[in-house]
């Protein structure tokens, strides 16, 4: 769900007709949703993020963007529209193995979206937590920057935004059994350059139940956060 300061924006996966769906409200306290079928083409929508944001480039100062799972072809994709919902505009943005689950969509500004994702990859080279990024309103995205490799993570991951420096991702790790990982990628605009877009990503912090680390991990009880 994604709020602003005059509608409620929902995006979600139809589990009968296998789409993604979007509904919108224009009142908080008695809302009547409008509902809408934004992608139909086989099965579209499972884990999907919606975010929404103020722009003034735009008629009515809204633009919504949606990013989740093409789970027929494996893609990542995103939806966006720059009028409340109606009409959306769909893309893919990485279609390289089977990427695209968990995703979760974090906005900066009108322009500049992120999107951190699971990629289930083989045993042998272990599944992915990885991130990407668009300057230009979601048209075109850089190249995937990996945030983990460490066998199995990056499941239910969340991004988040601090600022206008800093990217936050939180993510289970599966490797040795439930835990959380969190990092933290500059994003400073004189830090953009392609060059340095991978190599920004830095271990803040790091929890696992029963592990031992350095001074800059500690641990969490079972079950606990």
């Amino acid at each position: 769900m994604a709020p602003d300061t005059t509608n409620i924006y929902i995006s979600y996966y139809d589990d009968t007709s296998h789409n993604l769906k979007f509904a919108v409200a224009t009142h908080f306290v008695f809302p009547t949703f409008t509902f809408s079928t934004v992608d139909s083409t086989n099965d579209m929508g499972q884990y999907s993020s919606i975010a929404a944001v103020n722009d003034t480039s735009v008629d009515n100062g809204q633009t919504v963007y949606i990013s989740y799972y093409d789970a027929t072809s494996g893609d990542l994709k995103l939806t966006s529209s720059t009028n409340s919902g109606s009409p959306f505009s769909v893309s893919t943005v990485v279609s390289s193995g089977d990427v695209g689950q968990f995703s979760s969509i974090a906005i900066v500004d009108p322009t500049t979206v992120f999107i951190s994702y699971f990629e289930d990859a083989p045993i042998a080279s272990g599944n992915k937590l990885r991130m990407v990024r668009s300057a230009d309103y979601g048209v075109t995205f850089e190249d995937p920057a990996t945030v983990d490799t460490d066998q199995s993570v990056g499941e239910h991951n969340d991004i988040s935004l601090v600022g206008t420096t800093n990217v936050f991702v939180s993510y289970l790790d599966n490797t040795a059994g439930p835990g959380f990982g969190g990092l933290v990628c500059p994003k400073h605009r004189a830090e953009l350059e392609r060059s340095i877009w991978s190599s920004s990503i830095q271990r803040v912090s790091y929890l696992r139940p029963d592990s031992s680390g350095p001074i800059s991990e500690w641990r969490v009880p079972q079950g606990r956060r």
